[in-house]
Formats: C-alpha cells, sequence, structure tokens
C-alpha cells in the first residue's frame, strides 16, 4: 500500500552509513518525533511525576500549557518586574506582622512589662513593611496604569484590596498598643484618630465598590465561592474594633469626642458583621455541595476568623466604652443622682451584656470554623503536596482576631480559661507569623512567582499558543476549548477542579 512517508524495514534500519539517505531521513525523522514525545512525557512528568502515554488529548494539552507557564516563567526577575507582579494581597503581611504587639500587651499576666520591647519591634516592622508597599503599591499603578482595570476584572485579587485599610487599622492598633506602654503624651493619641477617620473612608469606599465591582463585572458561579467574598467586608468590622479601643482611651480626654468615635464605631459594625454573616451563609452553602475549597486556596478556609473575632471583640468592647462614657454615675461614686442618670446607666451596662453575649457566641461560632478549617487543611494537606504562596498569610490575622476576643472575653469575666487560652493562641499565632516570613523573604529575592503571584496579568503575559509543539491530533480543537477554560479557571484563583478529575481518570486507566 501507497503511504506519504517510506518507512525502512528492519535490515536497512540497522545500516547507519551516509549511503543510505533514505535511512538517515527516515532515522531523522523518527528522532525528531521522539524528541517531541519526551518533550511531552518530561512535561507532564513535572505535574504529577508520573509519565503520560504519547496517546493522551486534551488534558495533555492542558498540561503542557501549565508546564510552559510553570518552568519558563516561574520567576520575577529585576525589580521593575517585580513591581509590576507586587498585587494587594501583600498587605496582608502588614496585617500579619503588625497584629502581634497588640496580642501581646493585652497579655493578662506580669510578665507584658517584660515584652514592651518585643511588642515595638513588631510595631517598626510593620511600619517600614506598610509605608514600603503603599510606595510600592502606587508606583506599580502610576507606571502601568492599565493593570488598575485588570485587577478590578480579576475576580479573585479584586477582593484582597480590602487588605489595604486592614492594615491601616493594625497598625493604628499597634501605635495606640505603644502610646500606653510607653506613656506617650495625648497628642499621639489624636493623631492616631485622625490616621482612624481617614482609613474609615477607604474602608467605606472599599465596602462599597469592590463588591459593586462584583455583582456588575464579575462571573460568579457557587462552585467557586470562597470565604475571600469576606476581604472587602472585615475592614468596616476592623474599624468598629479600633474605634472602640479609640474611644476607651479618648474617655479621659475628650468625651464629646470619644462619642463621635463611640456612635461612628457602631454605624460601621452594622453593615460590617451583618453582610459578613450573609456571605459566611453563601461559604457554607458552597461547602455543603462543592466540598471544600481546592489546595490553592484552602487557607482562605480560616477567613471567617476574623469577622467572627473582629465582631465579637468589637460588640463587648463597645459596650465597655457605654459603661464609662455615658454620665452614669457621679464620679466620687456618690450614687445615682437622678431617674435621667439611672436610665443612662442603664442602657450603657445593657449595651455591655448584649456586647458580652454577643462576643461569646461568635466567638464559638469562630472556633467552630477553626475546627472546620483545621480539617480541611489537613486532608488537602494528605491528598497532595502543598507549595507556600502569599495566601498562606491568612493563618495570621484571622486567628489573631479570635484571639482578641478571646482576651478581652477572659478580661471582662475574670475567667482564667480565656486567659490561659488566649495567651497560647497569642503565642501560636506568633510562631505562625515567623513561619510564613521565612519562605517569603525566600520568595522576595528569588523572584519566585508564587510570591509575586499576579494573575490579573495573565491577559498581559500568556504566551501564544504557537509556541507549544502541536500535538498533530484530530481533537487539538477540542483540547485548545478546555485548555482556555481550565486557565480561566486558575486566574480565579480557585485551580481546575475538572483538570484534576482527569488526571485521576488517567490514573485509573492506567
Amino acid at each position: 500500500m501507497s503511504t506519504d512517508h517510506d518507512y525502512p524495514s528492519s535490515t536497512e534500519q540497522k545500516l547507519s552509513t551516509p549511503s543510505h539517505p533514505i535511512v538517515i531521513q527516515t532515522q531523522s525523522s523518527h528522532t525528531h518525533c521522539m524528541g517531541i514525545l519526551k518533550h511531552r512525557f518530561l512535561s507532564t512528568n513535572m505535574i504529577d511525576s508520573q509519565k503520560r502515554s504519547s496517546s493522551s488529548t486534551g488534558s495533555t494539552a492542558a498540561q503542557v500549557v501549565d508546564v510552559v507557564e510553570e518552568t519558563v516563567e516561574d520567576k520575577v526577575k529585576g525589580i521593575s518586574e517585580r513591581i509590576k507582579h507586587f498585587s494587594p494581597s501583600w498587605f496582608s503581611c502588614t496585617m500579619g506582622v503588625g497584629i502581634p504587639c497588640t496580642l501581646i500587651l493585652n497579655i493578662p499576666y506580669p510578665v507584658v512589662h517584660h515584652l514592651r520591647v518585643p511588642a515595638t519591634i513588631f510595631v517598626v516592622v510593620d511600619t517600614i513593611l506598610f509605608t514600603t508597599f503603599t510606595i510600592i503599591f502606587a508606583v506599580r499603578y502610576l507606571r502601568w496604569p492599565e493593570i488598575w482595570p485588570l485587577t478590578m476584572r480579576h475576580p479573585m485579587h479584586s477582593l484582597f484590596l480590602g487588605c489595604y485599610p486592614m492594615s491601616c487599622f493594625t497598625l493604628i492598633s499597634g501605635g495606640i498598643g505603644m502610646k500606653n506602654a510607653w506613656g506617650l503624651g495625648d497628642g499621639w493619641l489624636w493623631a492616631l484618630s485622625y490616621l482612624w477617620w481617614i482609613s474609615c473612608v477607604i474602608s467605606i469606599a472599599v465596602a462599597l465598590l469592590v463588591p459593586f465591582n462584583v455583582y456588575t463585572t464579575h462571573t460568579n458561579i457557587p462552585e467557586n465561592t470562597t470565604a475571600a467574598y469576606l476581604l472587602p467586608v472585615v475592614p468596616n468590622i476592623t474599624a468598629a474594633s479600633i474605634g472602640a479601643v479609640l474611644a476607651y482611651n479618648f474617655v479621659p480626654i475628650d468625651t464629646q469626642y470619644a462619642m463621635h468615635i463611640w456612635v461612628a464605631s457602631y454605624v460601621l459594625l452594622g453593615p460590617g458583621i451583618l453582610v459578613a454573616l450573609m456571605l459566611l451563609t453563601l461559604y457554607l452553602q458552597r461547602l455543603i455541595f462543592h466540598h471544600i475549597p481546592p489546595r490553592e486556596v484552602i487557607v482562605s478556609s480560616f477567613l471567617p476568623l476574623g469577622p467572627t473575632g473582629l465582631a465579637g471583640f468589637s460588640a463587648l468592647k463597645l459596650g465597655v466604652v457605654a459603661t464609662m462614657l455615658f454620665p452614669l454615675v457621679k464620679p466620687t461614686g456618690g450614687g445615682v443622682q437622678s431617674e435621667t442618670e439611672l436610665g443612662k446607666a442603664m442602657a450603657g451596662w445593657a449595651l455591655w451584656g448584649v456586647g458580652l453575649g454577643f462576643a461569646i457566641l461568635l466567638w464559638g461560632l469562630g472556633i467552630w470554623f477553626m475546627l472546620i478549617a483545621l480539617g480541611s487543611f489537613f486532608l488537602r494537606w494528605r491528598e497532595k503536596d502543598m507549595r507556600f504562596n502569599m495566601g498562606w498569610w491568612g493563618f495570621t490575622f484571622p486567628l489573631a482576631s479570635l484571639t482578641l476576643s478571646t482576651q478581652l472575653i477572659g478580661e471582662q469575666l475574670d475567667n482564667d480559661g480565656f486567659k490561659v487560652m488566649g495567651t497560647i493562641m497569642t503565642c501560636t499565632m506568633i510562631l505562625l507569623v515567623f513561619a510564613v516570613s521565612v519562605p517569603t523573604i525566600q520568595g522576595c529575592f528569588t523572584g519566585s512567582k508564587r510570591i509575586f503571584a499576579a494573575p490579573c496579568l495573565a491577559d498581559m503575559e500568556t504566551p501564544s499558543s504557537s509556541s507549544l509543539p502541536d500535538s498533530g491530533s484530530g481533537s487539538q480543537d477540542g483540547a485548545d476549548v478546555d485548555v482556555e477554560e481550565d486557565r480561566q479557571e486558575n486566574r480565579n484563583g480557585l485551580g481546575s477542579e475538572r483538570t484534576e478529575k482527569i488526571e485521576k481518570n488517567e490514573k485509573n486507566k492506567r
């Protein structure tokens, strides 16, 4: 039968002299084909460390694309490229580094007087990081203004814009701790209060614009729902918690100003906690019908600890301020002077009681979410090898938020159990900060794309399909569609569960 190619006989295959050009040409074509197959085998081995058969179709093409993106462009070189890939998720670092100061200074034991220096170090480092990150963040969008719409259109990284106001509030909290620890003047507190009002404006803008952008421009499906939707909402709760601490410190300085901060904090707490509880309902629905998140974003399972812990802390601290702020009793302790003062006294203590009950309820909810998150994390850890990424900073601030609530409940109830638990959680939180700081610093120097992850730039940096080897398969068009769908899912930061199912099916076939 006549064919387009002449295949050598078994005798010709043994000849290797220059007098057999047909054999040489056939061997060259055979070598070229084997080189392509070898390239495909090596590429897919880098994904799951197993050799794929040369007859694989659509999934092989998807894996080749993933390998090209991971091997060819797995490093960010130069200062300029690092700035270009500096995403808003970096501010989760300043959130995690700044909050240990507040936790340390809230330890309910005499040893806290010897921990002022470590707490100060955390504040100084946090201030340096926040200032540096803010400058880099501004330079990124000033130099590449086209990145801003890409960030807003990205369904995941646009949510991390909420980390910026939370970083501001964390810095303010550390400043208040420094004022009380070192006896700084009232001017320091006034300056922090002005910064708090500015941060509140930013927080409100993020809480309105980012969710509205999600409602109008993003394509949202239930199986892609994660706790990251809480990020634009939690800044309002954080503002309320820091506002409660500010009002507490302003009561002996300026009662009227403290009242303004107290009222504003309650206003911010309302939409913060109520919207967060609605979003937690959506996240719980995802867990029930679509299982736990994929390993790339499994750390986001810890994010519900943030709103539950901070909301409880805010409600209870605002109740404490109410008992101090309202003109309840005579300063000398002479008792209530009139029925009006009695009513105000009862109102203040009623708010304290409501805040205490609310804090304990949310604390229990936070513990429940923490146990679910721990189980989910270890399940994903057991299934596949997990690599560090910037999302791992999600371990720090949510746990710190629940720790703050634990410490305050222990203080108000004078309960040793909560005090001990709060101290243990503080030590755990500090260890986690150091644990995630080491690979982050290493990634900064090496330029790892797991650290400088900016999937919103995928449309700008996607390599041409012509650079991929042609599989020669009739199903290449369908494979390209699968590849594009997989890459779109990967841009969402959620991975491709469909690709994982394909890999499992191929393993079963082998």
